[in-house]
């Protein structure tokens, strides 16, 4: 599992996690959906479905060693699910499954410095 230090999550999240794995044998990443609290309020960050956010994958442990662990470099959480695609698994957000995270996904660097760093990386010269 890779989760972020700073997310908020409910007791059973762990167990629930588990169950979506144990009811689609070809799961290979999976994690809960993440909100942000915004006036009172639990606001999802817009997300596709098959995609398990960088702050909550939950990894099948055959799946992990195909794809060879956790790697280095930006655009790395959708590296994973590729290439755990490529390999015949599935990856999937739990939307039964929430958590709250303080800052908007990309914002760790800062917007324009995450953004100028992928970009980099994707587009030559």
């Amino acid at each position: 599992m890779k989760l972020d230090g700073d997310v908020s999550f409910f007791p059973d999240y762990f167990q629930r996690c588990f169950e979506h794995f144990r009811d689609r044998p070809r799961l290979g990443i999976g994690g809960g959906e993440i909100y942000h609290e915004v006036e009172g309020k639990l606001i999802l960050e817009a997300n596709p479905k098959f995609h398990a956010r960088g702050a909550t994958k939950n990894y099948r442990r055959p799946c992990w060693e195909e794809i060879g662990g956790l790697w280095q470099g930006p655009g790395r959480d959708l590296l994973y699910e590729v290439t755990t695609n490529m390999l015949g698994w599935e990856t999937a957000a739990f939307e039964d499954l929430h958590l709250i995270h303080p800052r908007v996904t990309g914002l760790a660097e800062g917007l324009v410095s995450g953004t100028r760093l992928y970009i980099a990386r994707v587009v030559p010269g």
